[in-house]
């Protein structure tokens, strides 16, 4: 594999794909000699204890050194000597069975992943409970990764105590009849929950009886990495928008196939696996990805699309419309009905009918320290419409959202969240909460002041959105709009004009201030955690956030 793509492997070594396909060993990655120490330490261990805090910490570093080779060198696989996410859940339904039931897992994960800090009130719990966790999440801020796909070689453990004396290598401490029966057992148990909780491709096969070769060669068989993508590859989200828009799934690949007989649709439950699931058809080799869903799918379709590197100039992503904020769907003359919806989709991908968007890339640094980047095509904010997809995006307020969409259409779900934003931003206010926030752009220079409102829009979004009238989506630049606060009934007059279209005419009197620009920065002047609004999806920073354009991206237009 490593002669005609790029790979990485981790395991007892480290090796990466160099010129001419040669595998060699990343030489400026300190964690690599940590991890070969504390391999040493673990086969040598004798106690119980000491093995498993050397284990422990070797697997974390293993994580760590997979963190720096996908940023880095950008493999397109990577393949790993077992996993630090299913060894902990594996150990730790061994070691603590009572607290890794299958009610559990789920915040099991978002703690082991660093997706949730274990928070205060359980703090004491697990200390005294699993302190392993309390280290990995709380300490060592890990964020282990979920894998793609997990092949779960099976043996009978008096077969595998056979195979490690024949090899001429000495048993481990934990090496014994018992813990690898039940161990496996464990694995199992995690191979089910995280095929239940994430797009994990499981991959079984008794190795019994077979030699080394025969092991390798099943398992290229099984897993078939050169699959390629259909031609059309729908990712669409299960609860995106009103209930008749839920309906759409039943029929959604029966009329993609009726135009295009190689399409696929990819049913996922979170925004979370619509990316995963576009970042992985990406590297497949997939050139048409339609998302269908709100802004908030679209936009984790696009992080997928630019993931590992800038759209190649060949991708195509079309917005079938199916959630409560799909202003773009409407750019790009997309019905609503899905038959028509999909016949006019469908015929833009044969005629390469396409609308070319910039992105913006936004840096900014996450609660836990990291420093990220996002993209956006549509919208953002901060302020009340950095907090209205507080009110928007989680799983409960789908089902409100669902109902407001169907009885008040699209305005219905925004119309209640930037209500509710609007409270939110008075009640932390009278609490005392409040951020000034310094502007940058393109050398203009705005000192602290109280906003309320910072939009930005990337172009004109239509009728139902009317802020950046007549900019195009590929113009070059972006508007950026500055509501000063100036007490209640202000804020509603400005909202009030802003979906009216008519905020330039009352500028003046409403302290707005309108920009457009190449790059933006926007400084708080504490460190308080605040939110951002990235095309509808709901982010948590402190510190600078920057703004800027990134590439361009082809949208098929009806």
């Amino acid at each position: 594999m490593s002669v005609n793509m790029s790979v990485a492997g981790i395991g007892d070594k480290v090796l990466i794909t160099a010129s001419g396909g040669e595998l060699i060993t990343p030489p400026d990655i300190l964690q690599i000699k940590v991890k070969s120490a504390l391999g040493i330490i673990v086969r040598m261990c004798r106690g119980k204890l000491l093995y498993e805090m050397s284990k422990l910490t070797e697997l974390i570093v293993r994580s760590k050194i997979q963190t720096i080779i996908t940023k880095k060198y950008k493999p397109e696989y990577i393949f790993t000597d077992g996993s630090a996410l299913v060894n902990m859940l594996g150990w730790g339904k061994y070691y603590h069975p009572e607290h890794f039931t299958e009610k559990d897992y789920t915040g099991l994960i978002a703690y082991l992943t660093g997706e949730k800090k274990i928070p205060l009130t359980k703090l004491f719990y697990y200390v005294k409970h699993i302190p392993e966790l309390v280290l990995i999440n709380r300490v060592y801020s890990a964020h282990l990764q979920v894998p793609d796909t997990i092949i779960f070689l099976k043996v009978k453990p008096e077969e595998a105590i056979e195979r490690i004396l024949h090899r001429g290598k000495q048993i481990q401490v934990h090496e014994h009849m018992q813990f690898l029966t039940i161990l496996q057992e464990a694995y199992a148990f995690v191979c089910k929950m995280l095929s239940m909780n994430f797009p994990v491709k499981i991959i079984e096969l008794d190795t019994g009886g077979l030699s080394q070769k025969e092991v390798m060669q099943r398992c290229q068989k099984m897993l078939d990495v050169n699959e390629p993508a259909a031609k059309v590859n729908i990712i669409a989200t299960t609860i995106s928008g009103s209930i008749k828009d839920w309906k759409k799934l039943d029929s959604m690949e029966a009329e993609f196939k009726r135009y295009h007989e190689d399409s696929k649709v990819f049913i996922v439950d979170s925004h979370k696996e619509a990316f995963e699931t576009t970042r992985n058809l990406i590297r497949q080799g997939a050139k048409i990805i339609v998302s269908a869903g709100g802004a908030g799918t679209f936009n984790s379709v696009l992080e997928g699309c630019c993931f590992e590197q800038v759209p190649s100039t060949d991708l195509r992503l079309a917005f079938l419309r199916k959630g409560s904020a799909d202003l773009i769907g409407k750019v790009l003359n997309i019905p609503d009905e899905l038959g028509p919806a999909v016949k006019i989709i469908s015929e833009g991908i044969s005629s390469d009918k396409t609308l070319e968007s910039d992105i913006l890339e936004i840096q900014a640094q996450e609660i836990t320290g990291r420093i990220c980047k996002y993209h956006m095509i549509g919208f953002g904010g901060v302020g009340v419409f950095g907090d209205i997809p507080y009110f928007t995006e989680s799983r409960f307020i789908k089902y409100y959202k669902g109902l407001l969409g169907y009885f008040f259409g699209d305005r219905g779900p925004f119309l209640t969240g930037a209500n509710l934003a609007l409270l939110k931003r008075y009640l932390d206010k009278m609490k005392g909460r409040k951020i000034k926030f310094k502007i940058i752009a393109d050398g203009i220079d705005i000192p602290f002041k109280n906003y309320i409102n910072i939009i930005i829009m990337n172009g004109d979004l239509g009728k139902d959105f009317p802020i950046a009238r007549g900019i195009p989506l590929g113009s070059g630049d972006f508007q950026v709009t500055l509501m000063e606060d100036k007490g209640l009934s202000a804020s509603y007059k400005q909202l009030i004009h802003a979906w009216k279209g008519d905020l330039p005419d009352h500028k003046d009197a409403l302290g707005i201030t309108i920009l457009r620009t190449k790059s933006l920065q926007i400084i708080p002047d504490s460190d308080t955690q605040y939110f951002i609004n990235v095309d509808g999806l709901l982010k948590r920073v402190n510190g600078k956030i920057a703004y800027k354009l990134f590439s361009k991206i082809k949208l098929i237009m009806g």
